[in-house]
């Protein structure tokens, strides 16, 4: 369950993302027939699926709806690391990679 706090910030990075967004070219009827084969795959894999907050929304869905995660990136490893699936699908940012060593 989310604090209030979490549901805000996620709430403002959402907005911020659909600014952002650029369009694609899936209907809604394709988009729920991808998110249904994904949720089996899930299940199929014995997989979970955890989400930035700076993913796509349907990305956050998807692990808010199959049982993931969607928080920041300590809280997506924490997560992961007490989940008991054989897999952890990570839906992360570039910046989640960099460090101060990293290369552009």
């Amino acid at each position: 369950m989310l604090t209030k706090h979490e549901l805000d910030d996620r709430i403002l990075v959402q907005e911020h993302l659909a600014r952002e967004r650029l369009p694609v070219d899936v209907d809604q009827a394709q988009r729920e027939e991808y998110k249904q084969r994904i949720k089996q795959l899930l299940i199929e894999k014995d997989a979970c699926l955890v989400a930035h907050y700076y993913t796509e929304e349907v990305l956050q869905e998807l692990a808010d709806e199959t049982g993931g995660c969607v928080s920041d990136s300590l809280e997506m490893a924490r997560f992961g690391n007490q989940h008991p699936a054989k897999t952890l699908v990570v839906a992360g940012v570039r910046f989640m990679g960099d460090s101060q060593n990293s290369q552009p």
